[in-house]
């Protein structure tokens, strides 16, 4: 409605007005757009329609109406205002146009209709089910197959194939509507056989499907023998018969290769039949002699057929007697003279009613009484023997066994050495220092015991070293029985392992725990796998692992006395046989005393207040078990000038940190350089002021020098108070040492500003240890070291013995390639500082027509005869030979000087290293060549003939 109104006004302001109504109507519809966000959906597809729709004066309500499957669909949205959105989704179950319509109306009632055609397509076959009317159907049964079939937009065709005559056959059938059924009847032509039923179904849009359902066709036509298997006759062992099984034999429905034969019913007969070939072979089993009927049964999987019965006859053959057993196995080796070897033989005859006899022979001479079983040999001179048995029946077949026996004075070892296997045969009856081994697996060492070998031609019959196995065959061998010591290598054993006792040689099934009086001495290094223990007496020892928890201990011991103001340390070290984390503490201490926990290192500064002696109780624990070591320390007043510590390296390994009564943990040996670094410090204060002057630091070690000490010092220096400095002195162990222990005496010595001498001391020991076995060379030389026209030269070579045994089978050899020379020196020589010596000298032809150049020359030594101990090399140079008159009238060369090489290095050098010969000067190849030799002899001729001279002169004045 709209009010128009009109005002009048006069001069005097009166007024008066005037309203017109005009009613307006609406007739505008709604407007109104559309969305899908498919627009050509398939069957099965979700659609979302949406529609934006609007109206100036207000909307009303909408709704969307669409048609699927035959039926409309409403769908009703009450509106306002004047703009909206209406959406919504729904599926698409079938095929064909569908109409979407949108109706919009506004407050006026005016409405907007919208429609929309989508378009759905067919993409779905149709549905097939099959069904059979028996499950299992036989030959000649009538079989109706059924096929249903259903397709929402409609059936076009159908139809049916199987393939019962081998090949397909098709029923077809035009269909019409949504769902149909079609079926076929047929019988069932074949046996054994697989069909297969196929339904096939298409619908008007194109989709197609097809069913299949499979049948199995059982057999039910048997095999059929169609002729008897005959009767078989063989003789006994070793000979067969044989059968073609197919020729007696036909199936309707399998060919020969599908049918599978067995034989039932025989127990002495052996029948061995070819799938393939179908070849039945047939023999007796081992002295089976007589009938036995059998039966031949064939399979085509679903029927077997027995054949007849067939009548195998195996005739009897006589047999041999046989050898079935036979010790020992393989060709022994005895003693001479003492030495037995027992022979057996266990032997049968088959034949019922025979009769055997075994005959024993050495060397073709009877040994034994009629048909014995075993027969011993003993005594016998060293040789090669035949020992032979001979068994044989009343038809005179025979069965042998020969042994080759060898009689040896010499003892075999195999995989066993001992020093025994170089002693005579009577040396070997009173045997003493025996040590047998076996490398890698340990050994086993009598000492000084005296033993006797008689009887043993190889110590593997009287001795087994194994891993974690060490046995002695005291029964046969009761003159090896002794005590020992034991060593067993490359255990696997994470700890000590427990040791068992078997009286059996080489058993390890009944033995049991080896007591502590039984084996004693008992060590193990897990990181090594060795294990050495003592026994009384022989049998076998063997190992197990042991899986106990046991305690840890404390393996080393305290140190028990310290001094005001420096620095005590203890490294408690401790074993644990399980190889568990270990942990330290205190539990007693003095104060300001403190451990590490999982090192074991006791530091502590005693006060001057701790003089006296304090109580230590100190444990470690594997966190079950523990062990606790308790000690006293004696703490005195300490001095102004102290030895705080000593770091001592030994060639190239250190051992450091190391104070008063300490020993160093590294090894020396002869020759090694031993340096020791003292660490040296001033306790005066600074409050006091006191420097200490000229300290002098002294090492001695004594007795080290054949009885003699040796002895160095340091240069002097000067400490502030409460200052520190090192001393370092070196010393060469000489290489002619006893091993041993020997002290190493360390003092200090300074004085003050007041004059004061203050002095300190500490004491460590040095162990030298010397290799088993090991020759030097300290010296070679070849002379003339530069040849020119002589035809040899002298090598000299000085050895020294700084091993730990006496070598009685010493060599030196020297060898040159270039001059094709080789020989070699053999020597006796102790060990020790006595007698250790020995010197060789080799000439070594040269030949004549020898070029000018330089010839390497190796000099090796060898203990043992032929194991390597050390090497050298050394040139000989060969210089131009100067001919300055004729060879009659040539004056001998003057000697030429030798070239030396000298061991000055303590440590062993590596082989084929060459020395250095400088080169000549022309002055000194003047001097070496046989110009000067002449000169020299000539000019000495001259001196002396004017010496004469002058002397007849001085006469004849003085008669005069």
């Amino acid at each position: 409605m709209l009010n128009f109104t009109l005002y009048a006004t006069d001069t005097v302001n009166n007024v008066r007005q005037n309203s017109t109504l005009f009613s307006i109507s609406d007739s505008l519809r709604p407007a109104a757009s559309t969305g899908f966000n498919s627009s050509s959906p398939a069957i099965g597809t979700i659609v979302n329609f949406t529609a934006n729709v609007s109206d100036e004066t207000g909307l009303l309500s909408a709704n969307w109406t669409f048609n699927i499957s035959g039926s409309v669909t409403k769908m009703n949205y009450t509106l306002s205002g004047a703009s909206a959105q209406v959406s919504n989704m729904t599926a698409l179950p079938a095929g064909g146009i569908v109409n979407f319509t949108l109706y919009v109306t506004d407050t006026s009632n005016n409405v907007r209709q919208s429609s929309t055609l989508l378009s759905v397509a067919d993409t779905i076959p149709p549905v097939i089910n099959g069904t059979l009317n028996k499950s299992s159907p036989g030959f000649q049964d009538v079989v109706n197959i059924t096929f249903n079939l259903t397709d929402e937009t409609g059936l076009l065709s159908g139809n049916i194939t199987h393939n019962m005559s081998g090949t397909p056959t098709t029923i077809s059938f035009p269909l019409s509507g949504t769902s149909a059924q079609i079926s076929s009847k047929a019988q069932i032509s074949c046996n054994g056989c697989v069909i297969n039923f196929t339904g096939y179904a298409a619908d008007a849009s194109g989709n197609a499907r097809q069913n299949s359902t499979v049948v199995s066709i059982g057999d039910f036509m048997p095999p059929v023998f169609n002729a008897a298997i005959p009767n078989v006759t063989i003789p006994e062992e070793g000979h067969n018969a044989t059968l073609n099984l197919s020729d007696f034999i036909t199936d309707a429905n399998n060919t020969d290769e599908q049918i599978t034969w067995r034989a039932t019913g025989n127990s002495s007969v052996i029948v061995r039949i070819n799938q393939t070939t179908k070849i039945a072979n047939i023999s007796g089993s081992a002295n089976f002699t007589g009938q036995e009927s059998i039966f031949f049964l064939a399979t085509d999987g679903v029927f077997e057929t027995a054949s007849n019965e067939v009548v195998v006859t195996v005739l009897n053959v006589n047999d041999a007697p046989a050898i079935t057993s036979v010790s020992p196995a393989s060709d022994p080796t005895i003693a001479s003279q003492s030495g037995s070897q027992k022979f057996n033989a266990t032997f049968i005859d088959v034949d019922s009613g025979d009769r055997y006899n075994a005959t024993w022979f050495r060397n073709g001479t009877s040994i034994a009484p009629s048909n014995a079983s075993n027969v011993t040999v003993a005594n016998l001179p060293t040789g090669r023997y035949n020992i032979t048995v001979i068994v044989t029946d009343n038809a005179s077949a025979s069965a042998r066994h020969e042994w080759a026996l060898n009689v040896s004075s010499i003892i075999g070892g195999g995989e066993l050495t001992s020093n025994v296997l170089s002693l005579s045969e009577s040396e070997r009856e009173n045997a003493t220092n025996v040590q047998v081994n076996r490398s890698g697996y340990g050994g086993i060492d009598f000492g000084s015991n005296i033993l006797n070998f008689s009887g043993i031609s190889n110590l593997e019959d009287a001795f087994n070293i194994s891993r974690g196995l060490v046995s002695v065959n005291n029964g046969s061998f009761p003159g090896v029985n002794r005590s020992a010591t034991i060593v067993m290598l490359g255990l696997p054993y994470a700890k000590m392992p427990f040791i068992f006792v078997d009286p059996g040689f080489e058993s390890n099934t009944s033995g049991t725990l080896c007591l502590d009086t039984v084996c004693t001495n008992v060590t193990y290094s897990p990181s090594t796998g060795r294990l050495e223990f003592h026994v009384p007496h022989f049998s076998t020892y063997y190992t197990q692992a042991n899986f106990s928890n046991g305690a840890p201990a404390i393996t080393t011991a305290p140190k028990t006395s310290a001094k005001t103001g420096l620095s005590y340390t203890y490294d408690v070290d401790a074993s644990d046989p399980d190889g568990d984390t270990l942990s330290f503490s205190l539990l007693a201490a003095p104060s300001g005393m403190g451990i590490g926990s999982s090192t074991g290192i006791i530091s502590w500064t005693p006060a001057s207040s701790q003089i006296g002696s304090s109580n230590v109780t100190v444990r470690v624990s594997d966190g079950n078990l523990t062990d606790n070591q308790s000690f006293e320390i004696n703490v005195t007043k300490g001095p102004k000038l102290a030895i705080e510590e000593v770091d001592v390296k030994v060639d190239s390994k250190s051992s450091n940190n190391l104070v008063d009564g300490d020993s160093i943990s590294r090894d020396a040996a002869p020759g090694s350089k031993v340096t020791f670094k003292v660490k040296v410090t001033s306790l005066f204060t600074d409050e006091e002021g006191l420097d200490i002057n000229n300290v002098q630091t002294d090492i001695t070690i004594r007795n080290i020098d054949d009885g003699d000490d040796i002895d160095e010092d340091a240069p002097d220096f000067d400490l502030s108070p409460g200052r520190s400095k090192t001393a370092t002195i070196a010393f060469n162990i000489p290489l002619q040492v006893d091993e041993d222990t020997f002290d190493v005496d360390i003092e200090v010595e300074g004085e003050d500003d007041n004059g004061t001498t203050h002095t300190d001391k500490a004491v460590l020991t040095l162990e030298v240890n010397k290799e088993k076995h090991e020759i030097r060379i300290l010296n070679a030389a070849v002379s003339p070291a530069v040849v020119r026209c002589e035809q040899s030269a002298t090598v000299s070579v000085n050895a020294l013995n700084t091993g730990e045994d006496d070598e009685d089978e010493a060599v030196i050899r020297v060898t040159s390639q270039a001059l094709g020379y080789s020989a070699k020196e053999e020597a006796s020589v102790d060990s020790g500082t006595d007698d250790n010596q020995f010197d060789r000298a080799f000439a070594i032809p040269l030949p004549k027509d020898l070029n000018e150049g330089s010839y390497p020359i190796d000099i090796r030594t060898y203990y043992r005869s032929d194991r390597e101990s050390d090497a050298r090399s050394i040139t000989l140079e060969k210089g131009e030979c100067v001919t300055t008159q004729s060879t009659s009238q040539q004056q001998p060369s003057a000697a030429e000087p030798a070239v030396e090489v000298v061991n000055q290095n303590i440590q062993p050098a590596p082989a084929e290293q060459p020395s250095v010969v400088e080169q000549e000067d022309l002055w000194q190849q003047f001097r070496e060549s046989r110009s000067y030799a002449i000169a020299l002899v000539s000019a000495i001729a001259m001196l002396t003939f004017l010496l004469v001279v002058m002397i007849g002169l001085a006469v004849a004045r003085f008669l005069l």
